[in-house]
């Protein structure tokens, strides 16, 4: 199938893509991983978007605020389209999501780069025949 441009999808559609990441369906679906779409399901969620939108997979690095000199580590998948970045909130400015990380996750030095295979480590779920019930899911909820 050729890739959906969520840049230039109306804020309705949109919408409609967020209420269905927050819907009993998707949790439903990563309920055997016991995880959500911040903590474990991200990687699926990524997947399945880049599956129906294209653009380029990155991961979120960044440190533990309450360590004083860890390194950057990954510590979630997303898909990037050009400065704007998608995971289950939608579509945002990259700087606004490194910001959300900081603040929500308590993390710092958030920055984006382009997602490398073991980025999450056994941190992210990964399970094909989910992300294809979340890209359909996604498909579906912009008809």
């Amino acid at each position: 199938m050729k890739p959906i441009d969520p840049l230039k999808l109306s804020e309705a559609a949109m919408a409609r893509v967020i209420r269905a990441f927050r819907s009993n369906a998707f949790y439903k679906l990563l309920a055997p991983f016991e995880c959500g779409p911040f903590d474990g399901g991200c990687l699926i969620v990524a997947r399945a978007a880049h599956s129906v939108f294209g653009g380029e997979m990155v991961s979120l690095h960044g440190t533990n605020a309450s360590l004083n000199q860890a390194p950057l580590i990954p510590q979630h998948a997303a898909v990037r389209f050009g400065r704007m970045v998608f995971d289950a909130r939608g579509l945002q400015d990259g700087e606004a999501m490194c910001r959300f990380w900081e603040t929500s996750e308590h993390l710092r030095n958030v920055s984006i780069h382009p997602f490398k295979a073991g980025d999450l480590g056994n941190d992210a779920v990964m399970d094909e025949a989910t992300v294809l019930a979340v890209a359909a899911m996604i498909r579906k909820a912009l008809l």
